[in-house]
């Protein structure tokens, strides 16, 4: 990603990026048929290139453990799990649950560590890369998992819904598409802090139903997508 890149590195990408573009482009030419992984990605694939895209959802599962246990409910612990860069706006989150007065649980690493952990109070807990089994323990028992950023897909916001847990999310990209309003998780529009306490607040607010929110990750089981893809080869 060009935001995660050095300067230097930008101005090389910029100084490149008409002949990378002349050689993508001649590459797509040859493409008989493009499959995306949302229709977020395939709306910006038919503006590239001007062709359409078909839509596959990638699988998703719960984590190794994968059986949901009681949350700690309104006032438990929030969770991030995945890498801690620039693009991601943890350091929303961790403004969020100071402001909060919340314990947020930051699972992961990144070139970033080291600046939010200096920005974060007395509720932020990093706790550093986890196992598949610790990640799964973490999505059980949290109250509700924190997203910040626009993705193409965003797996772990259904991961956490399969198990049984709402999302507070950014609402840009794929989240749009895997969660709903009200049932699975909580939008924000704006990537401030306010609308990210503001988010946290009325997901706190809410009764959330344990069948719904592991329903909505089964639309998106590996035979969901050994299905789907099958299809679009054939």
């Amino acid at each position: 990603h060009v935001a995660m890149a050095t300067a230097s590195q930008r101005l090389a990408l910029r100084a490149a990026a008409p002949v990378l573009r002349a050689l993508d482009r001649r590459a797509a030419d040859g493409v008989h048929r493009f499959v995306s992984i949302s229709r977020h990605v395939a709306a910006r694939v038919e503006r590239a290139y001007a062709v359409p895209s078909a839509v596959v959802y990638p699988p998703v599962a719960p984590k190794m453990n994968g059986v949901a246990t009681a949350s700690d409910g309104p006032g438990g612990y929030l969770l991030y799990l995945g890498r801690l860069v620039e693009y991601k706006r943890v350091d929303l989150l961790v403004r969020a649950a100071e402001r909060l007065q919340r314990r947020l649980v930051i699972a992961g690493e990144g070139p970033l560590r080291a600046r939010l952990e200096a920005q974060a109070g007395p509720h932020c807990e990093f706790v550093g890369p986890v196992s598949e089994q610790r990640a799964g323990e973490l999505l059980d028992n949290c109250s509700a998992y924190l997203f910040a950023r626009e993705e193409d897909f965003g797996i772990s916001l259904v991961e956490a819904n399969a198990h049984g847990r709402p999302v507070v999310c950014y609402a840009k990209g794929r989240a749009l598409e895997t969660m709903v309003a009200g049932e699975t998780g909580v939008f924000f529009d704006r990537q401030d802090v306010e609308s990210v306490v503001a988010a946290v607040q009325e997901c706190d607010r809410r009764t959330w139903h344990a069948d719904r929110l592991p329903a909505n990750a089964t639309g998106f089981s590996a035979e969901a997508f050994r299905e789907q893809f099958r299809k679009e080869i054939e």
